[in-house]
């Protein structure tokens, strides 16, 4: 991102500078600080480096009533080039109503400006200067940035969410790196009921998968990260599932996964995944419910994908329940920047040390949970072929 200082004390033709820039360059590629004179200018600069300075050559000193000059145009240049805690822009362009108000300063002026633009109030070309000085930084920021850029990473939140933890994951990235690009993908709160039927998460996979296979086809050449929570977990497998092209995904984090305990991943992991981490915690019952209520879908999120735990594949387990994973606790790490910010940056695996034996309990649970799990989808299947004869007249009994 550019960052651009306007200090001028003219308002209108601030505004003007602003709008225009606006109106031609998108907004997510540069940010436009404003002063109005010599004092709040260089207090701007000591907290920010900027890219570009737009500068007044005649301005006040202090806030108005303060009077104007050339020779504070001229103190504020040097200024910044003296001062210890100032960051000198990268660019300077001088702008004034008429030159004639720095003739008496113009080679000194000239040593530390770019240009000096003569912009007055009436006239509009002058702002198109400026806005392509601004356009040329952008262009060279966004090809600086590609050429460092070697990392996507992917984030799909869970239903009944908003999924608020992928812009904090990304915040957390970024303060160790800038080596990754960050796709979000939201498709807005998912209801329960609505979470139920197959066909239902079946219209929200097909919309997102568009959406993933054009993201995919635009980042062939990078490293790719994907970190998922809850439903987010199956629609990623389905969606990989379905992708035919050859990509390369370095590591794929699920967590608080739906996708049942027994599903068979060697495809995914021969063919697409070099690594999955398989996140679960003990006490999760959302996915008990899961596996007890929702047609073919389990709970991996809780007792792991079973016959794997090798380097390609890693069940890892945590004390919590469903969101353990983005939960902030005093004087600790939450579970994103302790486990997932190393592995993504640095691929750096660490193992949990919350280990616990089964509940005395499980010996009678898990086996009647994992037969229902066999008979679930039979059942569910039949109920609704019942229900439809009943509604259209013609039960079977």
């Amino acid at each position: 991102m550019i960052n651009v200082l306007i200090v001028d004390d003219n308002e209108i033709r601030t505004k003007k500078i602003v709008k225009r820039v606006k109106d031609y360059i998108s907004d997510e590629y540069y940010k436009i600080d404003t002063a109005s004179n010599v004092s709040h200018g260089i207090h701007l600069m000591s907290l920010e480096h900027y890219d570009l300075l737009i500068l007044d050559v005649v301005l006040p000193m202090r806030p108005k009533p303060s009077l104007s000059s050339a020779k504070n145009g001229l103190r504020l240049l040097k200024d910044i080039h003296l001062l210890e805690d100032v960051l000198i822009p990268k660019k300077i362009i001088g702008i004034t109503s008429f030159k004639d108000d720095i003739l008496d300063f113009k080679d000194k002026f000239e040593k530390y400006t770019a240009l000096i633009i003569e912009a007055q109030i009436q006239d509009v070309t002058w702002i198109d200067k400026i806005k392509d000085n601004i356009d040329q930084l952008v262009k060279t920021d966004i090809r600086l940035h590609n050429k460092y850029v070697n990392k996507i990473l992917i984030t799909m939140h869970g239903i009944r969410t908003f999924g608020d933890w992928q812009e904090k994951l990304e915040e957390l990235i970024k303060g160790k790196t800038n080596s990754f690009d960050f796709i979000h993908f939201k498709y807005g709160f998912f209801s329960i009921l609505l979470f139920i039927f197959p066909f239902a998460r079946n219209l929200v996979i097909n919309k997102l998968y568009k959406q993933f296979a054009f993201v995919m086809d635009q980042n062939l050449d990078k490293k790719i990260y994907i970190v998922s929570h809850s439903f987010g977990t199956y629609i990623v497998l389905k969606i990989l599932e379905k992708y035919k092209k050859d990509i390369n995904i370095e590591v794929l984090i699920f967590s608080g996964s739906v996708i049942k305990s027994t599903y068979d991943l060697s495809s995914l992991l021969k063919k697409k995944v070099k690594r999955i981490i398989n996140e679960c915690a003990y006490n999760d019952y959302t996915l008990i419910i899961n596996k007890i209520v929702v047609p073919t879908l389990g709970d991996a999120g809780r007792i792991g994908f079973l016959g794997y735990n090798d380097k390609s594949l890693r069940n890892r387990f945590v004390f919590g329940g469903h969101s353990i994973y983005f939960k902030n606790t005093k004087n600790k790490e939450n579970h994103m920047s302790k486990f997932w910010v190393p592995l993504l940056v640095s691929n750096n695996f660490k193992k949990s040390t919350q280990k616990k034996d089964p509940a005395f309990y499980s010996d009678l649970t898990e086996p009647i949970l994992s037969f229902w799990m066999l008979v679930k989808d039979f059942v569910f299947v039949s109920i609704l072929v019942y229900s439809f004869l009943i509604i259209f007249g013609n039960p079977l009994f």
